[in-house]
């Protein structure tokens, strides 16, 4: 019962881990551009959108809280990519297309492990063994075609011969 309390956590602050490399290639994007002025002026509606939903949801409890953290990273996620992408003439929408198909993909795989993790009864070690190989067989399937994953399988065949 507490673990389950504890993934709750873990999924919804796993957004903000999903959606941070978006922002740091966004804002390195301004800085390799030189374009501190756009850098400290999404800066400052960063802070703005955080202050407010700090404000709206610090007078609820903890979990309304890490929903807010989680709601932050997705709402700064679109100004953020729209304006350092309009720097290297790469659009929202352009963006956005490139995007989705690896959300799509990943959330069907959380959806999957979830919905069998509801009907796995077994001690909680081998639980999560078996959901995180079900999980990864899945992305593997799912991205192998991909130039990275494909990179990255290289790497640790490499590594292991």
């Amino acid at each position: 019962s507490a673990w389950r309390k504890s993934g709750y956590f873990l999924m919804v602050l796993g957004l903000n881990g999903i959606l941070f490399p978006l922002h740091l290639i966004n804002q390195n994007i301004l800085m390799v551009k030189g374009d501190s002025r756009t850098l400290l002026l999404l800066e400052v509606l960063r802070r703005i959108i955080m202050v407010v939903i700090i404000i709206g949801t610090i007078h609820y409890d903890v979990y309304v809280f890490a929903a807010g953290m989680s709601l932050y990273s997705l709402v700064l996620v679109v100004p953020n990519m729209y304006i350092c992408g309009s720097a290297i003439n790469y659009g929202l929408t352009e963006q956005l297309r490139d995007i989705f198909p690896l959300f799509f993909k990943l959330i069907a795989v959380a959806l999957i492990v979830g919905t069998l993790s509801a009907y796995i009864s077994c001690p909680p070690v081998v639980n999560v063994i078996i959901l995180s190989t079900i999980s990864l067989v899945l992305l593997y399937l799912l991205f192998r075609r991909n130039s990275l994953c494909m990179e990255l399988r290289e790497m640790i065949i490499s590594k292991i011969r």
